[in-house]
């Protein structure tokens, strides 16, 4: 490839498993990547398959505004573009969501001449669609960013599915790589108390991100919002509190009079498990460790069916065949929490 141009694309959640065919062919023959990942398997996949990478990652800062961070993630990208490289920028879900840095970077080397575009990618909603088991074409679904929700008083659309993103961080515009401190929650709470009785389920969704973990989901009242631990990677779902009547004079205009009735949807159950910990938490940025034979391993269980398979049927058996895993991370993987497995994966002899 000669040229300067750019190309964001998105590695979706779950550890390279959401990677498009299209994403892989741009990064590996990119003459550039850089990225910003949310998981280590995908992180080593990426340094492994490219040409050359920079981990965007580490600009992030305890306390640092977000904005200046993603300033620097969007110069990381236009200034090789400007040096003739054809650059691949990988952003974790879906690059367009959530994504300042992939837009502004866009932005900036259209206006000055070179071709650029983005690649869609599997974002954190279309895994809440998935595993909550929401139709978005039954009663509609509004979505809103929680501060944006809160400062700019927008009503929510009870009679439909309601998502709210970055609960976890509402309010705040910082950073800190242990996570949020949830000091706004009770704000949070309170405006949704406005629109819904204090009984209705609302639903704390967090997506997998390796193969062998399952979803966070944990049904609770809206009154019991205030005590809910997030993180940043929290997403909030209310499901519709009743359905919106049709205009039977609309359904005449239409045709279907007669025809047409109100549909209701499922709820997302309940289950058992205990709102996610802080255990393990790191307090900085700490690279990856690579090569990682955890990494690999997780890449092959998120590609392979056969091998997720044996896996889950029965994980000490087909773990304790890899023998290059160490002890450390073998127990992390069969623990089979997220951030347990992610610490195995990054090189702590930094700390």
């Amino acid at each position: 490839m000669t040229g300067g141009s750019l190309v964001v694309a998105g590695s979706g959640i779950k550890g390279i498993a959401h990677l498009t065919q299209e994403a892989v062919g741009w990064i590996k023959q990119a003459d550039h990547v850089v990225y910003c990942v949310s998981d280590p398997v995908t992180d080593v996949w990426i340094r492994k398959h490219s040409k050359s990478s920079d981990d965007l990652y580490r600009l992030y800062g305890n306390d640092k505004p977000r904005i200046q961070t993603y300033r620097e993630m969007s110069d990381a990208m236009v200034e090789p573009v400007r040096g003739g490289m054809n650059v691949c920028g990988v952003f974790y879900g879906h690059p367009g969501v959530f994504v300042h840095p992939g837009h502004a970077a866009i932005r900036t080397v259209r206006e000055e001449g070179y071709p650029a575009m983005m690649l869609p990618g599997v974002s954190a909603l279309d895994c809440l669609f998935a595993d909550l088991g929401v139709d978005p074409s039954r009663r509609g679904c509004q979505e809103l960013e929680a501060t944006d929700m809160l400062l700019r008083d927008r009503p929510l659309l009870v009679d439909s599915h309601v998502v709210v993103w970055q609960a976890g961080c509402v309010g705040d515009l910082g950073f800190n790589f242990a996570g949020f401190t949830n000091r706004h929650l009770g704000v949070l709470a309170e405006y949704l108390d406005r629109f819904y009785p204090p009984d209705h389920p609302i639903t704390h969704y967090q997506a997998s991100q390796y193969p062998v973990c399952s979803p966070h989901i944990r049904t609770l009242p809206v009154r019991e919002l205030r005590q809910e631990p997030l993180t940043g990677i929290s997403t909030l779902y209310l499901p519709p509190v009743g359905p919106r009547p049709v205009n039977q004079q609309m359904a005449e205009r239409l045709g279907l009079g007669g025809r047409f009735s109100d549909t209701t949807s499922a709820e997302p159950a309940a289950d058992d498990e205990p709102p996610p910990s802080r255990r393990g938490a790191i307090d900085r940025y700490v690279p990856t460790r690579y090569p990682s034979p955890l990494a690999d391993y997780l890449t092959e269980l998120a590609t392979d069916p056969v091998r997720l398979a044996e896996f889950m049927r029965d994980p000490e058996a087909a773990s304790g065949q890899r023998t290059a895993l160490s002890d450390d991370e073998r127990s992390a993987l069969l623990s089979r929490i997220g951030v347990v497995i992610r610490r195995a994966m990054k090189d702590t002899t930094a700390l």
